[in-house]
């Protein structure tokens, strides 16, 4: 299911880490926050789509093994979309309010 999105519209992106927070759970368990920031994505027809998308990666870690981490559960959310149009509806409501 991914060999499409990535050898097209994903076939030039880039993700790049903008910062990482951890926060420890117990002494075996994290949950670390990724703000993440992705550009060089296409349309399905080629063209390129200059805008550049942002979100944030929740995974939970796990030690199973002495100095093994491995992944439990992760959440990629590209969440910058709903807080502005969340936040803009909020304002024209306000706006009407007044």
């Amino acid at each position: 299911m991914h060999v499409y999105p990535f050898t097209s519209v994903l076939g030039e992106a880039a993700l790049t880490s903008k910062s990482l927070r951890i926060k420890w759970i117990k002494d075996d368990v994290a949950s670390i926050d990724v703000a993440w920031e992705s550009r060089g994505h296409k349309t399905p027809d080629g063209t390129p789509i200059p805008n550049v998308r942002s979100g944030l990666l929740n995974l939970v870690s796990r030690e199973e093994q002495k100095g093994v981490w491995k992944i439990v559960v992760g959440h990629n959310v590209d969440y910058i979309t709903t807080y502005i149009q969340s936040d803009r509806k909020r304002a024209i409501e306000q706006k009407e309010r007044e």
